[in-house]
């Protein structure tokens, strides 16, 4: 039984609106579980969406400090501040630079979602996606893959750049957590449960970060065929591939228009992966996710292809063979729900939980296969 000073405390608390720990009725049962809160998942949510960048810094295995920048997506609560401009060329009308952060409408804090960017891309390349999270009250972070973005491409790419790509996204999470206390942003953001997206070479990251174990005579056969990469690796370099390079705080994982990478994580390496897996591809771009599918085994993949998708479906936009509303739509949707179901622990009879499923129809253009 309760103390009546526990009791009362518990009782003051609740009255401010506090969760607390140990805080149940006298007869032992633990507290509800808030709800959260039920915006549509078919549609925008009702946030209107702020941007800010951050800049930060690590020290990686190999190729000495490297800085990067981190774009930021967040809930806010009025269309005010001048719309941002990526890679000196996008201009993002639907997005507010520091417009004021809204309160939470999560009770954890707001959920964070990131992103990997593809070959030659940049953080916000799939701004689409990011205001859409934004909009129904999360958190959305891109790191820029330094050295492989659009204005900043170093070719060939060094071979530490394929240890730095999943080492980015846990400096871009740690990059929250190290914000002063002065930020509104500091311990706002729930990143012990992360949802990470990633688009085309952004699928490699993937299995970095979810625990793939790279296969050190896969990485050295390809370091020394130069119609492979056209370098030599050094000792250093390939060294550093046996180290963990994930981060647990990546529970779920939605890699789109990308395949299995078999020349760093050979034929086993995916089978070390746990977390659920949500594949998305385009039927008009083969990237061998049938082969993902079918030869690789033990963790819960889910593939979702979209009829008439192309490669930047995911991405930018401009498919000939799929408008963007209806890609931009089936993508959205699914990341959302997807995110939801795994970040958030959406009950059994939600939205979510049912689409993720297949209990309801994601789009007449989708095809899902879950294993």
């Amino acid at each position: 039984m309760s103390s009546p000073s526990s009791s009362l405390s518990c009782l003051l608390l609740s009255l401010c609106g506090a969760m607390v720990v140990g805080c149940g009725s006298d007869d032992g049962e633990a507290p509800e579980a808030p709800e959260l809160p039920d915006y549509p998942i078919r549609s925008e949510g009702p946030f209107d969406v702020g941007y800010r960048t951050l800049e930060t810094e690590y020290q990686p295995p190999v190729g000495g400090t490297r800085t990067i920048r981190v774009h930021v997506w967040y809930p806010a609560t009025e269309p005010t501040g001048d719309a941002p401009t990526y890679e000196v060329i996008f201009t993002d009308e639907d997005v507010h630079t520091d417009a004021p952060l809204a309160p939470s409408a999560y009770p954890g804090g707001f959920p964070l979602t990131v992103y990997s960017h593809g070959n030659q891309g940049f953080g916000g390349d799939s701004a689409e996606r990011s205001r859409y999270f934004a909009s129904h009250g999360w958190v959305a972070i891109a790191p820029d893959h330094k050295d492989n973005t659009l204005t900043g491409n170093v070719s060939p790419l060094p071979t530490a750049h394929f240890l730095h790509r999943p080492l980015d996204i846990r400096a871009a999470i740690d990059a929250l957590d190290a914000l002063p206390n002065s930020d509104d942003l500091s311990s706002a953001v729930d990143t012990s449960r992360v949802l990470l997206t990633a688009h085309s070479f952004g699928t490699y990251t993937t299995w970095g970060v979810t625990g793939g174990r790279y296969d050190a005579a896969a990485v050295k056969a390809s370091c020394d065929d130069a119609n492979r990469r056209p370098y030599d690796c050094t000792e250093a370099e390939l060294n550093a591939f046996s180290a963990d390079l994930s981060d647990p705080r990546v529970v779920a994982a939605i890699p789109m228009a990308g395949g299995r990478y078999q020349d760093f994580f050979g034929d086993k390496g995916q089978s070390s992966i746990s977390v659920p897996i949500a594949l998305m591809t385009g039927s008009n771009d083969d990237v061998g996710a049938a082969d993902l599918y079918d030869n690789t085994s033990k963790f819960p993949l889910t593939w979702v292809d979209i009829d008439g998708g192309c490669h930047l479906s995911f991405s930018l936009g401009s498919c000939k063979t799929l408008a963007d509303a209806d890609g931009f739509a089936i993508v959205n949707t699914f990341a959302l729900a997807f995110g939801r179901y795994h970040v958030l622990d959406d009950g059994d009879d939600s939205e979510s939980a049912q689409i993720v499923e297949g209990r309801a129809e994601l789009s007449p253009l989708a095809t899902i296969k879950r294993r």
